[in-house]
C-alpha cells in the first residue's frame, strides 16, 4: 500500500507544479470564485491573525460590513484551511487545494480496497476519481468548498459503512 499512497502523490504534485501561485481561471471567464471570494477572504483572515492577532467576525471589507465568520465561503470553521495560511497566498490555498486531491484519491484507494478490489484496479479508480472532469471543472471556476466536499466524500462513504 505504501507504493500506491506514494503514486496518488503523482497526480497532487504535478497540479501543484502547474498551479503554483497561480489562480484558477475557466478559459474566457472575466473572474472565478477564487479570485473573488476565496482568496480575499484567505488574506484578510490570514491578516487579521497575523497582524491584529484577533478572530474576524466581521469583515468591514463588503458594502457597510458582513458577517465574516458566518460565511461559508471564508472557510474560517474548516480546520485544514488554516494551513493555508501558513504560506503565502495563493500558494497556499493551491497547496491545501493539492492536499485534498491526495485525500480524495486516497479515501478512493481506499474504498475500492474495501470492497476488496485488485490492488492496482484500486489505485486505478483513484486516479480517476483524482482525474474527474466535473472535480477539475469547479477548481477551474474557483469553487474551492466544493473541491474539499469532494474530497471527503470516499471517507464519508467508508465512515458510514463501519457505523451500521
Amino acid at each position: 500500500m505504501r507504493r500506491s499512497t506514494l503514486a496518488l502523490l503523482i497526480l497532487p504534485g504535478a497540479f501543484l507544479l502547474f498551479a503554483g501561485n497561480g489562480f484558477p481561471y475557466l478559459p474566457g471567464a472575466a473572474f472565478s470564485d477564487f479570485a473573488i471570494s476565496h482568496y480575499p477572504n484567505a488574506l484578510y483572515l490570514q491578516r487579521a491573525l497575523t497582524q491584529w492577532h484577533t478572530f474576524p467576525w466581521w469583515s468591514p471589507l463588503i458594502l457597510s460590513g458582513a458577517p465574516f465568520a458566518a460565511d461559508p465561503l471564508s472557510s474560517a470553521w474548516y480546520p485544514p484551511h488554516y494551513l493555508a495560511l501558513l504560506f503565502p497566498l495563493p500558494f497556499g490555498l493551491n497547496l491545501v487545494a493539492a492536499l485534498h486531491l491526495w485525500i480524495a484519491g486516497l479515501g478512493m484507494f481506499r474504498l475500492l480496497r474495501e470492497e476488496e478490489v485488485d490492488a492496482r484496479a484500486a489505485l486505478f479508480g483513484a486516479l480517476a476519481f483524482q482525474l474527474l472532469p466535473k472535480l477539475w471543472a469547479h477548481y477551474a471556476a474557483g469553487h474551492l468548498t466544493l473541491w474539499y466536499a469532494v474530497a471527503w466524500t470516499p471517507w464519508v462513504v467508508i465512515g458510514g459503512r463501519t457505523t451500521y
